[in-house]
């Protein structure tokens, strides 16, 4: 009765199972022993390893655990690279088998499912972490340079970055070793980016250092460490350039410097002379025109600065500051060049800084009216000077009785790049000098009226230069009212500084162009706009080919600014600039006669040379 008891407690626990009443782990039955079977039941699906949220240092991990012998047990997840693995629980109750993970680091989750004696499923579900363990790659490419001049920071360090297999590259760490004494570490490892700086330090002159370098990755693995190939200090400057001798000024005037010769400086600390650096001010204001740059050559051979593009302006003063540097970056103190004029001009020629639209380039021109080499009188018929030389000087009266086209040869005939005084060039120079304050009679652009020169004829002749006195044998003088007297001065001051005389009066002045076209009526240049003179020829009306640069409108009569009269309705074939000593009022800078031929000529008509280098 008692193992029948039994029975019936046994027949209930089935019952129960059969209604769903189950734990969450199958149980495998004792009926299969009670019934002759002898088999001892097998152990519960479960996991041995890896346990729960553990780390792992491989992708490829051995998946153990218990199970029921003679079953399979299919490992499969989303962490399982591949199909689903399919292994036979052995006689223990055990199973193992080595897996292959999806490619990656970080969490991976897999499962195991077993069929239990009814051919019911159970699955079991495990998480854990691939760890990354293999260090990374250590930078490569480590640049500190030679030489450094400081003993508080390093140099900076340049390196392509290391490289890893792993969960990725975290950071770069430095430190500093003393080469010289023994490779002892002057810092700690520290992070560190390429191109920067360690500051703080306590280095010596004349001393080898280095950087140390590691990448980091983000598991925290370390590369290998790789040292730098070092630098030296040297914090001490070289000389100064010893004093400066100035070479000619350069036909490519405004993209190169003159060349200048001097002692060279000595190296002090150890690095080697590593050469000479420029600077470039204007003088009328000691403006920076360039900063330091490496000049090409040196003291012993010539120095200079050069460039492919134009950096300086015709006809303005400049000067250099000079110094020099070792190889450790250490620079020495300025040595100041003297001045020069960027535009080398011929004696008693003056340079003309260039002025849009009219030209691109500074360019020469002739201090004076051209008078006959060797010939005080100027007023001699042109048959017999023919062979003479135009020569620009103060004395002797200008050279006059000679047509435009016999005036174009004789400029031509003083060498390359010589030629009679072009429109334009006229306008540059009118133009400059016209914004001058020291050009108008009041001292302000614009107020009271331009000197004119000797245009009052009183003397009625052409006259030399016989002194720097501006209204020299005018009879004039400053003190006078405008109109009678003051406006007789007869030197005009550029930009630049440069002086030039009669550019108004004393006699008109041939300008190479030709010129068949009326530009309209006969004006005073300070009426004339781009309303009363439309008509364009050539792609300029009056006022933009022998205008004023400012609009004088306001500036009444008879006067009219002093800036001359434009004879306009004419178109003989030549072109008259300035006016003469005869022609009072309408002399001035920007007086213009197209009133004649090229074959004309006359007692007071005369010409002036340029020079474009």
């Amino acid at each position: 009765m008692k193992n029948i008891r039994g029975l019936h407690v046994w027949l209930a626990v089935v019952s129960l199972t059969f209604l769903g009443c189950t734990n969450a782990t199958p149980v495998v039955s004792p009926i299969e022993g009670l019934f002759g079977m002898g088999e001892t039941p097998s152990p519960a699906l479960s996991f041995s390893s890896p346990s729960e949220n553990s780390t792992l240092p491989t992708s490829s991990p051995q998946i153990s655990g218990s199970c029921r012998k003679g079953s399979s047990v299919t490992i499969s997840g989303s962490g399982l690279s591949g199909a689903p693995v399919v292994v036979v629980c052995d006689e223990s109750g055990t199973f193992s088998q080595t897996i292959v993970l999806t490619p990656g680091f970080g969490t991976k989750t897999i499962e195991i499912t077993q069929a239990d004696s009814e051919g019911r499923p159970l699955t079991l579900e495990r998480s854990f972490n691939i760890a990354d363990v293999t260090p990374p790659n250590p930078p490569s490419g480590l640049g500190d340079g030679d030489w450094f001049n400081s003993t508080t920071e390093s140099p900076p360090l340049s390196f392509m970055d290391g490289t890893d297999d792993g969960i990725g590259l975290d950071h770069h760490e430095v430190k500093i070793q003393d080469h010289t004494n023994g490779d002892t570490d002057l810092t700690t490892f520290a992070i560190f980016s390429s191109g920067g700086k360690i500051s703080g330090l306590a280095l010596a002159d004349s001393t080898v250092y280095r950087f140390i370098i590691r990448a980091v990755d983000k598991a925290g693995n370390k590369s290998a460490e790789v040292a730098s190939d070092g630098w030296t200090t040297d914090t001490l400057a070289p000389t100064p350039p010893g004093a400066i001798a100035m070479g000619p000024i350069p036909a490519t005037f405004k993209r190169t410097t003159p060349t200048w010769t001097f002692p060279e400086s000595t190296d002090v600390g150890g690095s080697g002379l590593g050469g000479y650096k420029i600077q470039i001010r204007r003088s009328s204001d000691n403006s920076l025109i360039t900063g330091f740059e490496t000049g090409t050559g040196d003291g012993a051979r010539g120095l200079k600065l050069s460039k492919s593009t134009d950096f300086l302006i015709g006809g303005e003063s400049y000067y250099a500051n000079i110094k020099a540097f070792d190889l450790a970056g250490n620079e020495s103190t300025e040595v100041h060049t003297p001045d020069w004029i960027a535009l080398d001009c011929p004696t008693n020629y003056i340079a003309v800084p260039a002025r849009a639209p009219f030209t691109s380039l500074g360019f020469c021109v002739a201090k004076y009216e051209m008078k006959i080499q060797g010939e005080s009188d100027g007023k001699q018929d042109f048959s017999a000077v023919s062979s003479s030389v135009a020569e620009s000087r103060p004395t002797g009266t200008p050279w006059v009785r000679i047509n435009r086209n016999q005036a174009i040869s004789k400029c031509q005939e003083l060498g390359p790049g010589y030629d009679l005084v072009s429109n334009d060039q006229w306008q540059a120079i009118a133009q400059n000098v016209e914004l001058q304050n020291s050009n108008w009679t009041e001292g302000s652009v614009g107020v009271g009226m331009m000197y004119r020169g000797h245009s009052d004829n009183d003397p009625g002749e052409t006259l030399s230069v016989s002194g720097a006195d501006p209204y020299d044998q005018t009879g004039n003088t400053d003190l006078q009212l405008i109109g009678s007297g003051k406006e007789q001065r007869r030197e005009l001051t550029l930009s630049n500084g440069e002086k030039i005389w009669d550019l108004s009066g004393n006699v008109t002045e041939w300008v190479k162009d030709d010129n068949n076209d009326k530009y309209g009526s006969n004006e005073y240049i300070s009426t004339i706009t781009d309303l009363t003179h439309p008509m364009v020829i050539g792609g300029r009306n009056a006022k933009a080919r022998f205008g004023s640069n400012g609009d004088y409108t306001s500036l009444p009569g008879p006067q009219y600014g002093g800036l001359g009269k434009a004879l306009l309705d004419f178109q003989d074939g030549a072109i008259f600039r300035g006016g003469s000593h005869k022609n009072g009022t309408n002399a001035g800078v920007f007086y213009v006669d197209l009133d004649d031929p090229p074959t004309y000529l006359t007692d007071h008509s005369g010409f002036r040379c340029s020079l474009v280098p």
